[in-house]
């Protein structure tokens, strides 16, 4: 069978010999049919895909003639007249066979999850020997050649996420492995061999916060090396009560940040480490415009207390926050709260949260000056990757 390849450019593999897919509008057809693999693709719809609402009069002819030009080139030992096994033709389209293990995408989907249940499962090692045989099957980006048409913007999604949740899990396999040992380890060769000036990490590991003790050694060593941390939340299935209307995302992905900066002040994990530099995706969830209700908790309540003398109205002010909060008003008060050299631009791209234009977002905030939009739109950022000192 033929192996096919989309995590990155996209390939075809026949045993030993390199398949030639053809043109660029013949490659958009594969990668259509391998987003649908195993699945019929009507005719019309593979017309819309390739040439959009309008496609010219020769469409379907060039359709026909990019399927026979695909067939050759998948099964180029058929009769002239024999049946392809490859590219079916099967009303009201074709559908394209892609055997068991033979989709690098499905593939990785499988060793991902496989990971991940291996890890609820307290079985360390295994998740991290399937989950390590996963990634290995990126070669770059998803479906990289495509990926500004319509067909490719869900599929990329998708796998951009579980990309990013199986290296979270492989993370999270290490430090149960060896303690902070290797994943250290990982983060040194990354800085030595990559140059690497900033790892993301989530705001909560396998339902343990990042501020628990055992994760200090990695975030110690990440500020040794001036390394800035960027914290977002990870999370595979919805939310227990947050199943409905998208709210795992729209409010669990925030309150998950809130929860992990709470944990970071109040646990002392701040002050241990005051050089730490950590950037909150979506301008810090909802810690900004809840800071004076954490601040009277810390002089009230013993338990927020008990451990860190500092103010969490003073630790906020080390943090750094992206701009991705959408309303122009609410990132005029994050600035006001921490300041514009601690907010630097944020779109969420590729995924369907984008702020599909973020300088458009940032031109709208109020009574915006000069040095504060240079600052967001890329002075702290240039500060944060040490490129420069944020100034105009």
């Amino acid at each position: 069978m033929v192996q096919f390849r989309l995590l990155g450019p996209l390939e075809a593999q026949d045993g030993e010999r390199r398949v030639e897919l053809g043109r660029p509008k013949q490659r958009a057809l594969l990668a259509v049919l391998l987003v649908h693999a195993n699945q019929v693709v009507p005719l019309d719809r593979l017309i819309e895909e390739l040439w959009g609402e309008e496609p010219p009069p020769q469409a379907a002819a060039s359709l026909q003639t990019y399927v026979s030009n695909l067939r050759r080139a998948l099964e180029p030992g058929r009769a002239a007249r024999a049946l392809s096994r490859v590219l079916v033709s099967q009303p009201p389209g074709y559908r394209l066979v892609v055997g068991a293990g033979d989709l690098d995408a499905a593939r990785f989907a499988a060793l991902a999850e496989e990971g991940h249940r291996f890890l609820q499962a307290h079985r360390p090692a295994a998740a991290a020997r399937v989950l390590r045989e996963g990634l290995a099957l990126w070669r770059g980006p998803a479906l990289a050649e495509v990926a500004d048409e319509a067909f490719a913007q869900a599929e990329r999604n998708r796998l951009e996420e579980l990309r990013v949740a199986a290296l979270e899990d492989r993370l999270a396999a290490d430090l149960d492995l060896d303690g902070h040992a290797a994943a250290v380890a990982e983060l040194e060769r990354v800085v030595g061999k990559y140059g690497f000036k900033a790892v993301e990490i989530g705001t909560s590991i396998e339902g343990e916060q990042l501020a628990a003790e055992r994760f200090r050694p990695l975030l110690r060593r990440a500020s040794e090396l001036n390394v800035f941390v960027f914290a977002h939340p990870y999370y595979i299935g919805a939310k227990a009560g947050l199943e409905s209307y998208y709210l795992t995302n729209l409010i669990g992905n925030p309150l998950d940040t809130t929860v992990m900066l709470a944990n970071l002040m109040f646990s002392g994990a701040l002050d241990e480490l005051p050089e730490l530099k950590i950037v909150l995706a979506h301008g810090g969830g909802f810690t900004p415009y809840q800071i004076g209700r954490l601040v009277h908790g810390h002089k009230v309540r013993s338990e927020a207390h008990g451990i860190t003398k500092s103010s969490p109205k003073e630790l906020l002010k080390r943090i750094y926050f992206d701009s991705l909060v959408f309303e122009p008003q609410a990132l005029r008060y994050l600035i006001d709260l921490v300041g514009a050299d601690h907010v630097c631009i944020g779109t969420d791209a590729p995924f369907d949260m984008a702020d599909v234009d973020p300088k458009a977002t940032i031109d709208a905030v109020p009574a915006l000056t000069p040095q504060e939009r240079h600052c967001v739109c890329c002075g702290t950022a240039l500060k944060l990757l040490c490129e420069g000192d944020g100034e105009l």
